[in-house]
Formats: C-alpha cells, sequence, structure tokens
C-alpha cells in the first residue's frame, strides 16, 4: 500500500492517547437504557522537514478510507524553524531600508538626514507568498509551503 511506504519516509510520527466514548442507547422516552456502541479515537501527528512528503502523505491517506478507515484529516502546517538563524539578517536589512526611506524623505523636503536617534525593533511577519497580511502583533502563517518574512523598524534619524 503506497501509504504506508510514505509515512515510513517520514521524520516523526507521534501517537496520542487512545480516547474511547460510549453511545449510549434511548427508549422512546428519551431515557438512557444502555450503551449500544462504543466510539474509539486517536490522534496521530507527522512531522517532517521535507514538505512536500507530508504534503503526499496529507493526500495519499485519503485513500485509507476506501478500506473502511474512518478518520479525519486536518491540513497540513508548515513552520519555518530557521528564523532565529537569519533574524538578525532580517532586521538589519530593515533598519537599512528605514535609513534609505528617510534619506529620501529627507531629500523630498529639501534636507539632509541625520544620525539615527533612536531604533526600535517591531514585530516579524511570515505570511504566505504574496500576502498582503499585516498584524501589530506579527503573524507565523503555518498555511503555505511558500513564505515572506518581513521585519519591522521603527528608526528616528535627526534632520539637517
Amino acid at each position: 500500500m503506497k501509504i504506508k511506504a510514505s509515512i515510513q519516509q517520514a521524520l516523526l510520527i507521534e501517537f496520542q492517547t487512545i480516547n474511547n466514548y460510549a453511545n449510549y442507547q434511548y427508549n422512546q422516552n428519551g431515557q438512557q437504557i444502555g450503551i449500544s456502541s462504543y466510539t474509539t479515537s486517536q490522534m496521530i501527528s507527522i512531522s517532517s522537514t521535507d514538505v512536500n512528503k507530508i504534503k503526499e502523505i496529507s493526500l495519499a491517506i485519503s485513500s485509507l478510507v476506501e478500506q473502511g478507515v474512518n478518520f479525519l484529516v486536518n491540513s497540513p502546517e508548515y513552520y519555518y524553524t530557521k528564523l532565529g538563524d537569519i533574524k538578525i539578517e532580517i532586521q538589519a536589512e530593515a533598519a537599512k531600508d528605514a535609513m534609505i526611506r528617510g534619506k529620501r524623505i529627507a531629500e523630498a523636503s529639501g534636507r539632509k538626514l541625520g544620525a539615527l536617534r533612536r531604533a526600535r525593533m517591531g514585530v516579524i511577519q511570515i505570511t504566505p507568498e504574496n500576502s498582503n497580511m499585516v498584524s501589530d502583533q506579527g503573524i507565523n502563517d503555518v498555511s503555505s509551503v511558500r513564505k515572506e518574512i518581513t521585519a519591522v523598524v521603527n528608526a528616528d534619524f535627526t534632520i539637517h
């Protein structure tokens, strides 16, 4: 079966605790008269650094329905896990952009940009590619594989 091969190649498979729920039987008066059956459920999480494999698994796993297995599949979530490695570089680029914008604003008003007085790093936005989403609390998109990362810097310069 194709799904077994896909799952075996995944990096991490986690099984949650099994949950059992009784399904009660009721009489015509609405009184509980016993248990008619049980519903059993278990959450399984599959993680991998191979995002294409996760997508393949999420699509292929639906073939289990044809074999009589009843289940729900949540949409895959894609996390960017290397933000710490590039955060300083992204913020430096945002600060450079703030200086360029400040310089252009000063020149447009016949002035010159002076020294940086204060800079404050704002939130980082991780959004789907080509998105226009913004939030003052930051965004961490998990719905898409391809992402854009934007840093915000508030900079105060002197103007001469």
